[in-house]
């Protein structure tokens, strides 16, 4: 694999939606004659953001907006997953990066979900990076994965409780937990994903603005008892642009807010590297020795 000499960073957690850029937003709904209530790309990236109060359903309001503008046009799928990949390197300064996307929401009438897959796919390899599967609910489907070798993980715990994850491990046979903060509140599930090294892909700063953690005991964030227990954790974004935190910002946030230190969040890079839905352990090797060379 090759790596960027200056792109030290890694993101375990990075949905494409929320790493949409707001101009191209506005400049598809213009040339598709799709009606918003936005007079420039700056009004429409300050409604992208989250308000007050901080909940889910609010985060959320942003990925409605913008599913619209994007269901069923082939090229403006194809545009923000390849802007999503050059943002990645340019300004999130990432060497390794695992996007995630429900094809469904993308698709339309002239667009299936095969075709959605198909273009993220082929986009991606025409960017050099690699690609992991999309997304799946479905028992049966987490099974036949298992059983193809095919890695998996799961959203759990973020703003369900924790026994998703138990769920998410033993009915789904996830690998990896995405957030899973709520294990907290369960000492046996906690020690479960403890023992087991289930590893949790957490987003610190997407976690306060979708209510999963509670702002005022935000110095107090369950990342700090997994720093602490020696729980597999990683630090990703979930949003970039959402949030409007890159990975180095994440990291700065986790280090000045949370009280994470030099050496915990340097764990975290080594935890996802090695979380890294990569092919071999020779490639894993390759991107670890690339992170801390």
């Amino acid at each position: 694999m090759n790596f960027g000499a200056g792109q030290k960073g890694i993101d375990l957690h990075l949905h494409l939606y929320g790493a949409v850029r707001p101009r191209t937003l506005f400049e598809l709904a213009h040339s598709r004659n799709i009606p918003i209530p936005y007079t420039t790309p700056e009004e429409l990236e300050q409604a992208l953001l989250p308000t007050k109060p901080y909940k889910l359903a609010n985060f959320l309001k942003g990925f409605y907006l913008l599913l619209p503008i994007l269901a069923g046009d082939k090229e403006a799928i194809a545009r923000i997953t390849s802007e999503c990949i050059e943002d990645c390197a340019r300004l999130g300064g990432l060497c390794y990066v695992e996007l995630r996307f429900s094809p469904c929401f993308f698709a339309g009438p002239n667009l299936n979900v095969d075709a959605v897959m198909q273009t993220i796919v082929e986009t991606s390899d025409d960017s050099t990076w690699d690609t992991v599967g999309m997304p799946v609910e479905i028992v049966t489907v987490f099974e036949k994965a298992k059983e193809l070798g095919i890695h998996r993980t799961v959203h759990a715990g973020e703003n369900s409780p924790a026994e998703a994850v138990l769920e998410a491990v033993e009915k789904l046979h996830a690998e990896r937990i995405g957030h899973g903060y709520a294990i907290v509140n369960n000492p046996e599930i906690y020690e479960m994903v403890l023992k087991k090294r289930i590893h949790l892909e957490t987003c610190p700063t997407c976690s306060w603005l979708t209510g999963a953690v509670n702002s005022i005991l935000l110095e107090n964030h369950p990342i700090c008892q997994f720093a602490a227990d020696g729980i597999d954790f990683s630090i990703n974004t979930d949003a970039p642009r959402m949030v409007n935190k890159w990975i180095g910002e994440e990291l700065k946030f986790c280090q000045e807010t949370l009280g994470l230190t030099e050496t915990e969040l340097e764990q975290c890079k080594r935890n996802a590297a090695k979380a890294a839905f990569l092919e071999t352990e020779e490639a894993k090797q390759a991107l670890l020795n690339h992170l801390f060379s």
